[in-house]
């Protein structure tokens, strides 16, 4: 049974969504006013969820200008993340082995077989990022690290904010090679591999940080660069 939302909630996670999919890119305004139309959802409630989204540093609010679709990191920050979910997510992963049921398995399937039916199309680009991050949080979930898992989901958010200045380009090489990832580590919860489950979340992570470190090309700084002192 589907689980009743707020308008507020409803309102938060269609701005979310918006923004990891690339339909506000970063620097856009957050503008009540002009949101309630496109959203059908009341003007407090989108109030509500943008001062949300902010504390989830999707959005930043500039005093005396207004609220804005936040900037992607500098490719050091995204770095230090990655570096922090690599010590972090395999450890979460391997306490999450032990409470996992055969339902949460099955999810996790679903979401491994959504992504590959996606990988065709360079359309999709945004739905499978968004896929692998439920993908993700579902796996560490059952470990009830509740604080850690709550980091991990705000640190993908902003990769993926990142991600949303790349999805109109047909740049991304890796998206067969991240199902493959995804299918290894369901093996390895299959056959209950700690060990191995550790090794292929990291390494998992690992091909994370180099597909951003290939992207973060000079044209693609120059234009976060520039989107940003045009907020600032």
């Amino acid at each position: 049974m589907a689980r009743y939302m707020t308008m507020t909630e409803m309102a938060l996670e269609s701005l979310r969504r918006s923004i990891l999919r690339g339909k506000l890119k970063p620097g856009t305004p957050l503008v009540p006013a002009k949101l309630d139309k496109e959203l059908s959802l009341s003007r407090e409630a989108i109030r509500d969820a943008i001062r949300q989204i902010v504390g989830y540093g999707l959005a930043e609010t500039i005093p005396n200008k207004g609220t804005y679709v936040a900037q992607p990191l500098t490719l050091g920050e995204l770095e230090m993340i990655f570096q922090l979910r690599m010590h972090a997510e395999p450890e979460i992963a391997v306490s999450a082995l032990k409470h996992l049921t055969a339902d949460q398995v099955t999810e996790l399937e679903h979401l491994a077989s959504q992504m590959e039916t996606l990988s065709e199309s360079t359309e999709n680009f945004a739905d499978h990022f968004i896929l692998n991050r439920e993908f993700h949080l579902n796996l560490y979930k059952p470990a009830e690290w509740s604080h850690l898992h709550r980091f991990i989901a705000l640190w993908i958010d902003q990769i993926l904010i990142f991600r949303s200045c790349l999805y109109p380009k047909n740049i991304y090489k890796d998206i067969s090679k991240f199902n493959q990832e995804h299918r290894n580590i369901l093996k390895a919860i299959q056959d209950k591999d700690p060990a191995q489950l550790k090794a292929l979340v990291k390494s998992n992570l690992q091909s994370g940080l180099e597909n951003i470190r290939r992207n973060y090309a000079d044209p693609l700084r120059q234009q976060i660069d520039s989107n940003r002192r045009k907020v600032s």
